[in-house]
């Protein structure tokens, strides 16, 4: 900062070098008499008013601080700027007030001078924070110029008269001095005259110090209060001249910072500045640019910004103070130019983004409306003024759904009562807080899919799909449908029927067979009838076999298959299976093992389904097991609580992508070795259907070569006691003892 320096005087080049030649003469010829008059001046020396002088001072330097008050307020809110500035009012109204008080019969000082001239001050002050002045805000930087003025001119008026009032206190000890020189004769009379020049000097030099160290402190917190300005700070003259100005005022000026000094006009600064080329506006035409920022200057008005050769932009806010001279202050707004220009990009990228929106929109398939919390029309895409013929004024942000149903129930030609259920659904619809979706059917044969879904905050968005097409495959795959599940069950009727009307005959022939193979009549001539006889028997057999596993398919498939549920021993319907199977298994050469625990809980099934369900498993592993091979059958509780029953063959095995296949009705996997196994391939797809009656899960594992693990599962609730849970090694493709 530059501020303008105060010329010194010289304190000692007015007096006359004869006067000191006579002062050191009268001093060395009244030496006898320096002790007398030293006593002398003690009693007289008025102690008072040197007490006075000090509460004086500290009056002057309340004003300071009621200086730097108001220049401290202008980084301040409007309500802490003015109530600092009052309470430093009030503190130097106090400080009159005690004096008054004090020096009431006293006035060495000019205690009532000062009071005529401070109270006028804080009553002014006081009105101008309060009302403001001739129009301007009383938190105006202006205002605040204006008092600060105000308590400058205030304080030296008060220097003033506490030097006047000095002197009167000297002129006392003047006449205190007359005494002595009555009392001590022409003679001390020069001695008390030397002494009481020496002592105006003194005091003249005193507060001469005083005041320039008064100055020096207030000139320094000035310094430091514009110093911490955030932004630059200048103060010109009534002549544009410059009194001061921060270093931050000088970043304006980088090219010819050099000329911020106290005196330098602000013509000269400007054009020394268009010249510079530190200004871009300035390069095609500096007089022009000089022109106009001398007109900003001299007739301030709104701030204006600039920008510098290095990116660098500022605010200039010019204003005119009471005494006609000029302040200027200066804001570095690059980093508010810079989030302007990013606010301007993000802007531009928003508006792109519309764009691209409203053309995603308009090619949309569906067609898509948003309605707000009230129902109006947000946004709307070109398919959905197709979808239901709209013309292009129904699309504007708005426009009421109420009016749109309205529209569209004219042009669907609508009766009024359904006009009125269409247009209540559908207000319903929009307002609810679920996810809704509703079909409308339009008079020109087209199926619309309407969804409506909630929105945040409230409103809904709607999507319209013309599903004509689906709508009209959907319903001949649900007219298939349903003449495939008539014909399905034809079917089933038909097996159960067939199946009913030649169990009758089968029977007969199976038992005529049966004693035609036994010779219950007699022997026979010849061997080969009864050959032919056993053959009948085992045919007849086979066919009932099939005929059975047919009709049961065919009542699990129309549902009417019905289960007798009781207690049953699975150990013991094993061995009861395997009594069964034995003669197969032994003509198969086939080892049949079972293996339970100690205490297997019984399970609540229907008896003649797990019957049948381990008759078909044992025989597909019997059949499809090689000589020397063996079957296992046992059981365990899992983890789950519920019982696994393992059927486990050393068979042929199952490739994997051939097990699917095996699981369907009539399923053969058709490879050259199962072409030697006789089967109609119902076995496995019957067992997994009544093993579902049961709500249990049947899985089956398969290596090719090495054998078939088919693993049933009955779920926990069937299970009728607590089991102890057992896990036996798993054997597959090696022997066990039963």
């Amino acid at each position: 900062m530059n501020v303008k320096d105060s010329p010194k005087r010289p304190l000692l080049s007015r007096w006359p070098a004869a006067f000191i030649a006579a002062v050191l003469i009268g001093t060395t010829a009244l030496v006898l008499y320096v002790e007398a008059s030293v006593s002398k001046l003690k009693q007289v020396l008025p102690v008072e008013v040197l007490r006075q002088e000090r509460d004086v001072v500290f009056m002057i330097d309340d004003l300071a601080a009621l200086q730097q008050a108001i220049r401290e307020a202008r980084g301040q809110s409007s309500v802490e700027r003015r109530q600092a500035i009052i309470d430093r009012i009030d503190l130097v109204e106090r400080r009159v007030r005690d004096l008054t008080e004090a020096y009431s019969f006293s006035n060495q000082v000019g205690i009532a001078s000062m009071h005529a001239t401070l109270k006028p001050v804080a009553a002014d002050l006081k009105l101008w924070l309060i009302d403001g002045v001739q129009g301007l805000a009383p938190d105006s930087d202006v205002v605040l110029d204006l008092a600060a003025e105000r308590v400058s001119a205030a304080r030296q008026q008060i220097t003033s008269q506490f030097g006047e009032a000095n002197a009167s206190a000297l002129t006392m000890l003047q006449e205190e001095a007359s005494g002595l020189e009555r009392f001590r004769g022409a003679l001390i009379l020069v001695v008390i005259v030397v002494a009481s020049l020496t002592s105006v000097l003194v005091a003249f030099i005193f507060r001469e110090r005083r005041s320039e160290m008064a100055a020096a402190a207030a000139q320094q917190r000035l310094r430091e209060s514009i110093e911490s300005l955030a932004g630059g700070f200048a103060l010109f003259d009534a002549n544009e001249k410059l009194v001061l100005c921060n270093r931050r005022y000088g970043d304006l000026y980088a090219g010819v910072r050099d000329m911020l000094v106290p005196g330098m006009r602000f013509e000269e600064l400007i054009t020394a500045a268009g010249q510079s080329g530190n200004f871009p506006e300035a390069n095609d035409n500096a007089e022009a640019w000089v022109r106009k920022q001398l007109q900003h200057f001299r007739n301030p008005g709104r701030p204006f910004e600039i920008e510098l050769r290095d990116g660098t932009w500022f605010r200039v806010a010019e204003r005119r103070t009471a005494n006609g001279g000029f302040v200027v202050i200066s804001t570095n707004i690059t980093e508010l130019r810079r989030r302007e220009s990013e606010l301007r990009s993000i802007g531009e990228e928003l508006r792109h983004k519309n764009v691209l929106l409203d053309a995603a929109l308009d090619n949309m398939a569906q067609g898509l409306a948003m309605f707000d919390v009230n129902q109006r029309m947000i946004i709307c895409n070109q398919r959905f003024l197709d979808i239901y013929n709209l013309p292009v004024g129904m699309a504007q942000p708005g426009t009421e759904l109420a009016e749109i149903l309205e529209y569209t129930a004219k042009m669907e030609t609508l009766s009024p009562e359904h006009a009125r259920t269409l247009r209540h659904r559908r207000l319903a619809t929009a307002a609810s807080l679920e996810e809704t979706t509703m079909q409308d059917f339009l008079s020109n044969g087209r199926v619309i899919s309407v969804m409506h879904r909630p929105m945040p905050g409230g409103g809904s968005l709607a999507t319209y799909d013309d599903v004509t097409g689906s709508y009209s495959a959907e319903r001949q795959l649900r007219i298939a449908k349903e003449e495939a599940e008539l014909a399905s069950r034809a079917k089933s009727d038909f097996l159960a029927n067939v199946s009913h009307e030649l169990r009758t005959p089968l029977n007969a022939i199976i038992g005529f067979s049966e004693i035609i193979k036994n010779q219950m009549f007699g022997p026979m001539g010849n061997p080969r009838y009864r050959e032919y006889a056993i053959d009948i028997h085992d045919s007849g057999t086979h066919l009932l076999s099939l005929i059975n596993d047919i009709l049961d398919l065919s009542k699990i498939e129309a549902g009417k298959f019905e289960l007798h549920e009781e207690a049953i021993d699975l150990e013991a319907a094993t061995k009861s299976c395997f009594r069964i199977m034995r003669d197969r298994a032994e003509e198969a050469g086939v080892v049949l093992q079972h293996r339970f625990p100690g205490r297997l809980p019984r399970i609540k099934a229907d008896p003649r389904a797990v019957k049948q369900i381990l008759l078909n498993l044992l025989s597909n592993a019997v059949k499809f097991t090689d000589p020397g091979g063996r079957v296992l059958v046992y059981a365990n509780i899992n983890q789950e609580g519920a019982l696994v029953m393992h059927i486990e063959d050393t068979g042929i095995g199952i490739a994997e992508a051939d097990i699917a296949k095996a699981m369907a009705p009539f399923g053969q996997v058709d490879s050259s070795l199962s072409r030697k196994y006789e089967g109609t391939g119902l076995g496995l797809s019957l067992t997994r259907h009544l093993v579902d009656l049961h709500e249990g899960e049947l899985t089956l594992e398969s290596i090719m070569g090495q054998g078939t693990q088919v693993s049933i599962t009955f779920p926990r609730h069937r299970i009728m006691a607590v089991p102890i849970p057992f896990e036996p090694r798993r054997i597959a493709g090696t022997s066990a003892s039963a």
